[in-house]
């Protein structure tokens, strides 16, 4: 339901703009540069309680992105971004006969992505674009376990993803801007190695992935000049 609310309203704003003066439509004048940055903080605690067992999960993550680009011509820009994200998460699990687990999950990726983003002036202020883009992931996993001795494990993960993201940009001035990301079209393939000790795998795998989701949009600031 929310994902058909969403797009009506999206596409009642393109609708209710296509009949606005070609010249009163945003445009962003070729070398014109651009900075845009974004920030988010996650936090989850939950606890499990049953007749002979009690368990606990708690996580926090933050991410960050920032990317720079040059308008090469109006309304289309080419740039290189940069992400860092951290996750790390508690796993406790007792019961009553004795019995007991604990795993720490530690979680590092780094990211990588040149793109190109084409925006479509809908006002003076509001645009809709299509970003494309090549991601490629470093994910790094550690992992220790404690139950009746200690287990570690690393994992380290290596995915790259070819694709369009769809999204808007408001100015609320000359120079800044809110842009939202929704969803992505695209292919991912990734490559993960594990060391569990003395035992080592590997795995493979990938897909192509129609997502456009507005339960998970994505906000950042962007500044041009």
């Amino acid at each position: 339901m929310k994902k058909f609310l969403f797009f009506g309203i999206l596409l009642c704003v393109v609708v209710s703009t296509a009949q606005t003066d070609v010249s009163d439509r945003l445009i962003i004048k070729k070398g014109t540069w651009n900075l845009t940055g974004d920030f988010s903080l996650g936090i989850n605690n939950n606890e499990s309680e049953k007749e002979d067992s009690f368990s606990t999960n708690d996580s926090r993550s933050i991410n960050f992105r920032s990317a720079v680009g040059h308008t090469v011509s109006d309304n289309l820009i080419v740039g290189l971004g940069f992400g860092y994200g951290r996750r790390t998460q508690d796993l406790d699990f007792s019961a009553n006969d004795g019995a007991f687990n604990n795993t720490d999950n530690t979680t590092n990726t780094y990211s990588v992505f040149p793109y190109v983003k084409k925006f479509f002036g809908l006002s003076k202020s509001l645009a809709f674009f299509i970003q494309g883009e090549v991601r490629y992931d470093r994910s790094e996993l550690e992992q220790e376990t404690m139950n009746v001795g200690q287990f570690n494990r690393d994992n380290n993960t290596d995915s790259l993803f070819v694709g369009i993201r769809p999204g808007m940009t408001f100015f609320v001035s000359k120079k800044f801007a809110f842009e939202t990301n929704f969803g992505s079209l695209g292919y991912s393939r990734f490559s993960s190695e594990a060391n569990n000790g003395d035992l080592e795998s590997s795995s493979t795998g990938n897909s192509f992935n129609f997502d456009f989701n507005p339960s998970n949009l994505f906000f950042g600031l962007s500044y041009y000049f």
